[in-house]
């Protein structure tokens, strides 16, 4: 029975993390030290059918513990939807889209924090303009309420 890859799981969700083949030193099976982690052995004769390819294996399926098999879930619907082990449907995940909303607001900062200079040729009134635009954006995520797509975001207006 030919080991095929060494696959690491997250323990919590079964989302594979990782997907890597054999290499001179491999983990053992079981959870991880720290316990984040679930190492499964896949051998040519566990590889779910279609699954040779690496980044298929590990882009359609999710890994059920208690049945100690993976599952094929298909893509997502969307960056923000998760795979709920329990269910077997893709899930909701806010918390991911207020991720994806940080992200853009602390670019959108990035690009105006030469605004925040001592030496910035602004007049008093610009200054605080963009001051309150930057307060804006700063009070975002927690403003944004029940959005399904960082898209519904209405983003304040900078400055001219």
């Amino acid at each position: 029975m030919k080991l095929k890859f060494v696959v690491y799981v997250d323990a919590v969700t079964g989302r594979l993390t990782r997907v890597s083949s054999p290499q001179y030193k491999i983990d053992s099976e079981g959870l991880s030290e720290d316990g984040t982690l679930r190492i499964v052995h896949v051998h040519e004769d566990t590889l779910p059918q279609g699954c040779e390819d690496m980044k298929y294996f590990m882009d359609f399926h999710w890994y059920d513990a208690e049945e100690k098999k993976f599952l094929f879930t298909g893509l997502p619907p969307n960056r923000h939807a998760v795979w709920n082990i329990e269910s077997l449907i893709w899930e909701w995940d806010h918390e991911r889209l207020l991720k994806d909303v940080r992200t853009e607001r602390n670019r959108r900062l990035i690009l105006c924090d030469w605004t925040q200079g001592l030496d910035v040729p602004l007049s008093e009134s610009q200054l605080q303009e963009w001051r309150d635009y930057r307060q804006s954006l700063r009070n975002l995520p927690d403003e944004v309420g029940q959005i399904s797509s960082i898209q519904e975001v209405i983003w304040p207006t900078p400055p001219s």
